[in-house]
């Protein structure tokens, strides 16, 4: 759906309006999508094409991406290039501001200049700005190859199974030094403690590679 062809009022009463999905939507920078909940809209700054676009209660669906802007307006500059997101949010001197963007599949961005404070809820994907205002403020969001290439949810998976598999091996020598006990064995401590060591450097290992994959602790 192309919006260069009409006025401001109308594309943002339209879009305000719409709720279902419009398929490979062509906006520019006169195309508004308005949330009348909120008193708000989100425009593009350059012509972009969607696959999907479409307004869900209080967040616009932008291709996989979900968008709100409470107490602003929201321009985006870079959609999602370069392994940037680049958006400016306007609002009066004093304003408070906050954004959410829902994005699916992704870790945090190791980087986010412009705001006031932002936040990662890696649970559910969704990265919040707040900005409180003395004018217009450009956000850049920006990641790492590995950051942005990752599939979460396959890696958290991934993650828990080597600490279950890790935490087998405790579980495995307390119940030979059980049988031992019941059987009037006992295994001195100096070869006990080895067997636990390399248990322990592995799970901090792979703690420490997730921190520096997600960046979220």
């Amino acid at each position: 759906m192309r919006c260069t062809t009409l006025t401001l009022p109308i594309v943002f009463l339209l879009l305000a309006l719409t709720s279902t999905a419009l398929a490979t939507a062509t906006t520019s920078s006169t195309c508004y999508f308005g949330n009348p909940a909120l008193g708000t809209y989100i425009n593009f700054e350059n012509t972009q094409t969607l696959t999907t676009a479409y307004r869900q209660g209080d967040y616009w669906f932008f291709d996989s991406y979900r968008f709100q802007v409470q107490n602003a307006n929201l321009t985006i500059n870079k959609y999602f290039q370069n392994l940037q997101l680049i958006f400016t949010v306007s609002a009066g001197s004093g304003v408070d501001s906050t954004t959410h963007i829902y994005i699916p599949g992704k870790s945090s961005p190791n980087n986010v200049t412009g705001a006031t404070t932002w936040s990662f809820d890696w649970a559910t994907s969704i990265l919040t700005v707040n900005v409180h205002h003395a004018s217009s403020q450009q956000i850049v969001a920006s990641w790492t190859q590995a950051g942005w290439s990752m599939d979460i949810n396959a890696l958290v998976m991934w993650f828990w199974l080597a600490i279950g598999l890790f935490g087998l091996i405790p579980v495995g020598f307390a119940t030979s030094i059980a049988i031992g006990a019941i059987r009037g064995k006992e295994l001195p401590l100096q070869k006990i403690l080895p067997l636990f060591i390399p248990t322990i450097i592995l799970v901090y290992m792979a703690i420490i590679v997730l921190q520096g994959l997600l960046g979220v602790f």
